[in-house]
Parts: structure tokens; sequence; C-alpha cells
């Protein structure tokens, strides 16, 4: 009886109970590396994974515009959907590793370059 006191004084004195929450801790910046615990050769292989995921968006997406480009504008157009891809996987790796939490895409880029997923 007295153990099941003690249970219930533990969970009305947690703070998901009480709903009293240090709202300071949420608004603290973190200063440590944009990696944060990622190791280099993950990060890579996230690049990687993302250049072939939005890639193939790209070479989809000029395949099916490819026809309504004019004659003297399709070098600009490929060059715009090599680059335009190449620029959002360098923003979305960056984003993602400074985040640094681990999600299924670590997982998928790790399996498709040989490495362990967690």
């Amino acid at each position: 009886s007295w153990q099941v006191q003690r249970v219930a004084a533990d969970a009305v004195s947690s703070p998901a109970m009480n709903q009293q929450h240090d709202h300071k801790h949420d608004h603290q910046h973190d200063h440590r590396s944009p990696t944060r615990g990622m190791s280099g050769t993950h990060v890579l292989k996230l690049f990687a994974l993302n250049v072939v995921l939005f890639g193939a968006c790209g070479a989809f997406a000029g395949m099916m515009m490819g026809d309504w480009v004019p004659e003297d504008g399709q070098l600009r157009f490929l060059g715009a959907v090599a680059f335009v891809p190449l620029v959002i996987a360098v923003i979305a790796t960056f984003v993602h590793a400074h985040a640094g939490k681990w999600t299924s895409a670590d997982n998928m880029s790790e399996r498709l370059f040989g490495g362990k997923p967690r």
C-alpha cells in the first residue's frame, strides 16, 4: 500500500503530469557542431542519398518538360535540371545533419551505401 502511494506521488510530481514546464530550456541554443554526433562518412552517405532522390525527381521533371523547351534553351534547361536538385540536396543534407536526429532517411542511407542502420 505504501508502494502504491509512492508511485502515485512520483506520478503527480513528474513534469508531464503537473504540466509545469521550464520554457527556458526550449529556447536555449546549442552551439555544438552541425553534425551533432553524425560522422563525416555518414553525412556523405546522407548527401549521396539526397542527390540520388532529388536527382531522380529532377530527371523525371526534365523528361516531362523537355519537349516544351525551345531548341535554343535546352542546354540551360538541362543545366537547371542538374543544378537545382544538387542545391536542394546540399540544403536538405545540411538541415538534416544540423537537426541531429536519426531518422529513417539515415537508416536508408546506411543500407544503401553499406553501413549499419540503427
